[in-house]
């Protein structure tokens, strides 16, 4: 999945999977555009963007790349999941109210030193390599970790995937407030090498 504001000049009711894939996006509850960085803007109220992959089962392996700025912390950044919320049946991203990002699958979190600030850019890249192994990156560098909530160890039972660009599944509370850019979605795990190159390619624009 790629959903990028390249193309854009304003907000669309529907975001074009730039992958070739066919996953659009919907549009809801007032997400804006900004011309000036081409993001998708939203105000922590009740906007998202929304859409459905295939094929997510299991212990999905993934990776997600996407350019992020706050207008505010303790959010939702995005989630993937099935209809309900179960333990190890979510892939999700938060920003804590310090700036700590969560990289999550709901009673299995792990949490990373990256002291996100309010109103810059930042380059995150996710991996995911089976049987719980995760790692998060920030302009293109590895994340150390901090902490952690249930076991790390414990592999993903994804049973579908909504995508929730943000806010969660079940849409109840701590929308994200700020600016989301290039989001990428992949079905295997990126190498450093590879994530790297992701923030290189736009690092001088954002």
């Amino acid at each position: 999945l790629y959903y990028d504001g390249q193309d854009y000049t304003s907000m669309p009711s529907s975001v074009t999977d730039k992958s070739g894939n066919g996953v659009t996006g919907t549009s809801t509850g007032g997400v804006t555009f900004d011309s000036t960085w081409k993001a998708f803007s939203f105000d922590g109220v009740n906007d998202y963007i929304r859409g459905t992959i295939s094929g997510v089962t299991g212990d999905y392996i993934h990776s997600a790349s996407l350019w992020i700025k706050l207008a505010d912390t303790d959010d939702i950044i995005f989630e993937i999941s099935g209809a309900t919320r179960a333990a190890n049946s979510i892939i999700g991203l938060y920003v804590d109210a310090d700036g700590t990002l969560a990289y999550y699958f709901y009673n299995n979190d792990a949490r990373y030193n990256t002291n996100l600030q309010i109103g810059q850019w930042y380059h995150v890249g996710l991996t995911y390599h089976g049987g719980g192994e995760r790692r998060v990156y920030v302009n293109g560098v590895q994340a150390t970790f901090k902490t952690s909530y249930g076991t790390l160890t414990n592999s993903l039972t994804l049973a579908g995937g909504t995508l929730t660009i943000g806010n969660q599944i079940d849409l109840a509370g701590n929308y994200f407030k700020g600016s989301i850019a290039n989001f990428r979605l992949f079905n295997r795990a990126l190498t450093a090498d590879e994530i790297w190159q992701l923030y290189a390619y736009q690092k001088d624009y954002f």
